[in-house]
């Protein structure tokens, strides 16, 4: 008995860790400005720092990076979003080197930050994707990378990551902590 309750307990746990890491605020709404899909932004491998949230309406993805962390700011954002065909996993359109790791510098969205930066948002296109447009097809999702250059009240830089769970984002298949996230556009 007390092997099932520990287990039971153990397994509670695990899931009151790893919803807050990437769950929409609510799975029946469509994201919003409102009440977007938000994951932890996670400095240093281990800082949760703040958070990215992402949306849409009927023409643009939004993706919005928020430090909350007294001390913290945005000195750069690198973003880069991909659909179809992936590599172990991966969707290839996202910039990595032959051993996996994304290529930062070469993500098509970037942007250097003045001091005391936050908050940015980047608004893209989604005519520029061929993402399915059912919701019906499994494989209707976007993959966003969302990279961030982050620096703490000590003045030291730091590289942050959008971080989902397994369900809602995935590793690169290279050395490094390097995360991407799953997002399925609101097809109302």
């Amino acid at each position: 008995m007390k092997k099932v309750l520990f287990s039971m307990l153990v397994l509670i746990l695990a899931i009151g860790v790893a919803l807050p890491l990437a769950v929409p605020t609510s799975a029946a709404e469509r994201p919003t400005k409102d009440n977007p899909w938000a994951w932890v932004l996670v400095a240093a491998q281990n800082s949760n720092i703040g958070y990215v949230h992402i949306w849409n309406d009927e023409n643009n993805l939004y993706v919005k990076y928020i430090i909350t962390s007294p001390g913290w700011e945005i000195q750069e954002t690198h973003l880069a979003v991909a659909d179809g065909n992936r590599i172990e996993g991966v969707p290839e359109a996202i910039p990595q080197t032959k051993k996996g790791n994304p290529k930062v510098g070469q993500f098509p969205y970037q942007q250097m930050h003045e001091n005391g930066t936050t908050e940015y948002i980047y608004e893209i296109p989604l005519s520029d994707y061929a993402w399915p447009k059912s919701a019906s097809d499994p494989n209707a999702c976007l993959y966003i990378a969302a990279h961030a250059v982050v620096v703490n009240g000590c003045g030291n830089d730091e590289t942050a990551w959008g971080w989902g769970d397994p369900c809602t984002g995935g590793e690169f298949p290279g050395r490094s902590w390097a995360r991407y996230l799953k997002y399925y556009p609101d097809y109302s």
